[in-house]
C-alpha cells in the first residue's frame, strides 16, 4: 500500500486537490481488519481486480457512465469523490506489484513534484501557490479558483520535509527546502 503522502500527490495531480478525507475513511475502514486481510475492507475496486477490471482497462466504460450518472444526479464532487476512491485503490493495486527499488523511485519523484510547484503548474494544470486548477468545463478552458489547495499543499509540503525515510531526505536535501 503506498504512503498517504503518495496518495495525496497523486490526488493534486489528478484532481487538483487532496482528497483526505477519502483515503482517511478508506483507512480507518481497512485498519479495523489487521494484517495482510486490510484490504478486504474498503477497497472494493481493488478486491475486483482481475474480475472487472485489469491494468489494460483499469476504468471500463461502464464505470465512466455510472460516474457520469452520478454527477448527473448527485453533483460534481460527489463524482469526483468516486473517482478519487477507484484511483486509491487502482494505486494500491500498481504499488503492490511494484518492486521496491521502483516504489522508492516513484516516491522519491512524488516528493521532487511537490518541491517544483511550476511543474505542478504546467504539466498538471495546478497552480498550488495560486490556489487554481486548470479545468475545461463544457468546452472552455478555465483556471478555476481554490484556495483550499493551496492550504493543502502547504500541510502535504510540511509533512514531506519532516519524512523519516533516508532516501527521501536525500531527496529533500537534494533539492532543498524553498520557502513557501
Amino acid at each position: 500500500m503506498a504512503a498517504g503522502s503518495v496518495h495525496k500527490a497523486i490526488d493534486l495531480i489528478a484532481f487538483g486537490r487532496i482528497y483526505h478525507h477519502v483515503h482517511q475513511k478508506k483507512d480507518e475502514e481497512s485498519q479495523r481488519t489487521p494484517g495482510l486481510r486490510h484490504k478486504e475492507v474498503g477497497h472494493g475496486w481493488y478486491l475486483d481486480f482481475q474480475k472487472l477490471w485489469d491494468f489494460c482497462n483499469p476504468f471500463p466504460d461502464w464505470l465512466k457512465e455510472t460516474i457520469q450518472g452520478m454527477k448527473e444526479t448527485e453533483g460534481a464532487g460527489v463524482a469526483e469523490e468516486r473517482m478519487v476512491s477507484d484511483a486509491h485503490d487502482y494505486f494500491d493495486r500498481v504499488w503492490d506489484d511494484l518492486p521496491k527499488a521502483d516504489r522508492n523511485y516513484w516516491e522519491g519523484f512524488f516528493v521532487w513534484l511537490l518541491y517544483n510547484p511550476e511543474v505542478l503548474k504546467d504539466r498538471a494544470g495546478v497552480d498550488v501557490l495560486s490556489g487554481r486548477i486548470h479545468r475545461i468545463i463544457e468546452g472552455q478552458e478555465i483556471w478555476e479558483e481554490s484556495p483550499e489547495t493551496t492550504l493543502e499543499y502547504k500541510r502535504l509540503y510540511r509533512d514531506v520535509s519532516r519524512h523519516k525515510k533516508s532516501f527521501l531526505r536525500d531527496v529533500i536535501a537534494h533539492y532543498g527546502q524553498k520557502k513557501i
